[in-house]
């Protein structure tokens, strides 16, 4: 037998926990055929001594979702080994959406992202649509694996219209939220997301429509996953950065209560405020599991750096004077 690619004498490293061990590896059709020593040749053949080979990594949390449209590769992720990326975190998608509300979804998700208003006006090309819509257009168009959330910003928008950055939502909203949530997970979506830290103000100045969500709307839309034999939470509840309060521990307990679905939360990171916060996260989180409740934080590789601009930023928004003036068009904002 000839193999399509042959990657010869490399340290294999292959993410089951093992230490790593000294392999070839052989591929044919796409797919790993042999790991061990291989005696066949290869039509490509690559000398890896010295050389880690792994599987790609997957980063769970990114907001490439209008990026992809002319980053198909998803860079800088896809430099640094990740062959997977999860869109649509924190509650932040463009899909679901009607085809009026594309644009104030696209500008919110620019603005608590840092993006260019700029570049996604040229790039993004998305005009409206259910959550298949969205991904469907992108099919074999893309350089690595991707998938995505459905975004509870989305679906408040599509149900409520503007109101959804103003109030909490009536039975019959959260009903037909619902139906979009479960739409979305019959059309491959990966999970349901959401947030609600003050943080993340949309364009217009307001916080975003998640956060006006009660906690009994966020249970009602993550029971629609108890349905499905797949799926995950994402949440940044409002106490995170403190290591999560009574209220909101109660939230994630409930959650995967009537959802039975694994609960991937917001970034262990220290504040000046709380510079502890982290471990009681942590601590949190080992008594969950020991309750088999399954909650998963993310943290960062490597140290957690903000690369930001004054004309597309949130990170002041805390400061309401600032948040004030970063919402102004231009060249109101320049003046003030």
């Amino acid at each position: 037998m000839t193999y399509d690619v042959v990657i010869r004498g490399g340290r294999v490293v292959d993410g089951t926990g093992m230490p790593g061990f000294t392999a070839d590896v052989a591929i044919k059709n796409d797919r790993i055929a042999k790991i061990g020593r291989v005696n066949e040749h290869g039509v490509r053949e690559i000398d890896a001594d010295g050389c880690v080979v792994a599987p790609g990594f997957i980063d769970v949390h990114t907001h490439y979702d209008v990026q992809l449209d002319w980053d198909p590769i998803a860079s800088p992720s896809c430099w640094h080994g990740v062959t997977t990326v999860l869109t649509g975190n924190c509650g932040f998608t463009v899909a679901p959406s009607r085809p009026e509300d594309v644009g104030w979804l696209a500008a919110m998700l620019s603005r608590v992202e840092g993006m260019s208003k700029e570049a996604l006006a040229e790039g993004f090309e998305f005009k409206g649509g259910s959550f298949d819509d969205f991904w469907t257009r992108l099919e074999g168009r893309l350089g690595v694996n991707a998938g995505g959330y459905v975004g509870h910003c989305a679906v408040r928008r599509w149900a409520m219209g503007d109101d959804a950055s103003e109030r909490e939502a009536t039975p019959d909203e959260i009903t037909e939220m619902q139906t979009l949530v479960r739409q979305g997970m019959e059309e491959g979506a990966l999970g349901f997301s959401t947030s609600q830290i003050d943080i993340h103000v949309g364009d217009d100045g307001r916080e975003v429509p998640s956060n006006f969500a009660t906690h009994e709307e966020i249970i009602a839309l993550a029971s629609v996953l108890a349905d499905f034999d797949h799926g995950a939470i994402e949440i940044i509840p409002k106490s995170f950065a403190t290591g999560y309060d009574e209220e909101d521990r109660a939230l994630l307990r409930e959650l995967y209560r009537v959802s039975g679905k694994p609960i991937e939360l917001n970034i262990l990171t220290p504040t000046p405020q709380n510079p502890m916060g982290w471990q009681d996260t942590l601590e949190f989180c080992n008594e969950a599991a020991e309750q088999g409740i399954r909650l998963h934080p993310q943290f960062t590789t490597n140290k957690l750096e903000l690369h930001l601009k004054l004309s597309d930023t949130f990170v002041f928004d805390e400061m309401l004077v600032w948040r004030e003036v970063l919402t102004q068009a231009e060249p109101e904002r320049s003046r003030c």
